[in-house]
């Protein structure tokens, strides 16, 4: 505890807790406008606080003189995470595009469902978004179902005309390294599991991967887990440098070694469908 600090270390940590108390504090205003406004989830917004409170009181009842460095360390930490932040807004901004354009091609399915041209559409977006297993199985159902007789004026076949897309189809499964890839997919409207390569939903006829790639996208969705992952690596960082310089020795080391494979795990996590 700080009463229990030479008066050299105790006086410079409580001025940089002091210096601490409005950041904290503008932090936790604009975490519950953000709930307020409904851009993250209360569980997220909790998360948030508690992680914003512990390292407040870490700050106070340091168990050793070096913790409100490290508060002070974590929190520029948070701060230099900001360019990975805006990163994960362009994948973001760019997986929006994605979906609208997934809207455009089921709409042009629905207007003429024997058009084979919005099925690849559909299935190259699928491929991009990550959905690899669905987007493969679809351009090879949709491949199997064109004609093969030879157009005597052309020397082609329909089928012919989709080279390009035959080409990516075989490139997609040859390089495919997800086991899971081909699981079983739930809809969102009516929980049924649905095979990859469907476009539609087999019991509520729903498009459930346009609705499962809107959900994904929703602002809401985006900004949720940047402030978690903020969050979570504030409380991983703080709670391992306790542990670490409390008992001290090879703890130390080993708590940096955990601290540091957890935040890449949360941020891996919690980002990993937009890689």
């Amino acid at each position: 505890m700080f009463g229990q600090l030479d008066i050299g270390v105790a006086g410079p940590m409580f001025f940089l807790t002091l210096i601490m108390i409005p950041i904290f504090g503008l932090l936790i205003w604009k975490i519950l406008g953000m709930m307020i406004e409904k851009d993250i989830d209360l569980i997220t917004g909790i998360v948030a606080i508690f992680a914003i409170v512990m390292l407040f009181g870490l700050s106070i009842w340091a168990p050793h003189p070096a913790i409100p460095i490290v508060v002070i360390l974590t929190v520029v930490s948070c701060a230099v995470a900001y360019p990975f932040a805006l990163d994960m807004l362009d994948k973001f901004l760019s997986r929006q595009v994605d979906v609208e354009q997934l809207d455009k091609a089921h709409y042009a399915l629905s207007q003429n469902p024997s058009n084979p041209v919005p099925r690849f559409e559909i299935a190259r977006l699928l491929y991009e978004m990550g959905l690899k297993g669905s987007a493969i199985l679809l351009a090879e159902n949709t491949l199997a179902g064109l004609s093969t007789t030879m157009d005597p004026s052309r020397n082609a076949s329909f089928r012919d005309m989709f080279k390009v897309e035959e080409s990516k189809a075989k490139y997609w499964r040859k390089t495919l390294t997800d086991p899971h890839a081909y699981d079983p997919i739930p809809c969102p409207r009516c929980q049924a599991l649905n095979p990859p390569g469907q476009i539609a939903c087999q019991k509520c006829e729903g498009p459930f991967l346009l609705d499962i790639l809107r959900h994904n996208t929703r602002t809401s969705s985006i900004v949720g887990r940047l402030v978690l992952s903020l969050a979570l690596v504030a409380i991983t960082i703080g709670v391992g440098a306790v542990i670490g310089l409390t008992l001290g020795g090879i703890y130390q080391v080993l708590a940096f070694l955990v601290m540091m494979g957890l935040v890449g795990f949360i941020l891996w996590r919690l980002f990993a469908d937009l890689h």
